[in-house]
């Protein structure tokens, strides 16, 4: 019984659509899930009420940077939304690093939910693959730089790569 308590605490928030994709099966699990993205297209291929589309940008094509600037333009109205809508004390965010819209933008977003002090957050994050583009791949290693800055802020700790016999390679 007290497992189904505790989903009920749980919000996975979905950035992009690789986050989306792992959002959704975690929902047929029966946890609840908000989708964001800058692509509709992404968007409307969700069954869901719970999705948000920050206009502005129509997909941000492994531009980190691009989506940045879309929500810079509305972020007030973002929060708001969210603020509105998750409302669960425990948020994992779930991205990718190597498109634009998810490593753009999870890592920001879970900072700004954090700041809620009756919230804790966490990142479930995706890798990209050894197989890749280059821009893929840069697009993680600034991601994860920017997600060690807020190790602080989020509710997880960092394993230390250092001590272990394989290196961590992106």
């Amino acid at each position: 019984m007290k497992s189904n308590t505790l989903k009920e605490d749980i919000r996975f928030l979905a950035v992009g659509a690789a986050g989306g994709n792992v959002a959704q099966m975690l929902e047929k699990k029966g946890f609840k899930a908000y989708y964001v993205n800058l692509a509709k297209q992404d968007l409307d291929l969700i069954n869901s009420p719970n999705k948000l589309h920050i206009p502005g940008g129509e997909g941000a094509s492994k531009n980190r940077s691009k989506a940045k600037m879309v929500l810079s333009e509305s972020i007030d109205e973002v929060m708001d939304v969210l603020d509105q809508q998750v409302t669960e004390q425990y948020i994992f965010v779930i991205f990718s690093l190597a498109g634009g819209t998810g490593s753009g933008l999870g890592g920001f977003l879970a900072q700004a939910i954090a700041e809620n002090p009756g919230k804790k957050v966490g990142l479930v994050v995706i890798l990209p693959s050894m197989d890749e583009s280059l821009q893929a791949r840069i697009n993680a290693y600034e991601a994860l730089a920017e997600i060690v800055a807020l190790k602080n802020e989020l509710c997880f700790t960092l394993p230390d790569f250092h001590s272990r016999k394989h290196s961590l390679k992106i």
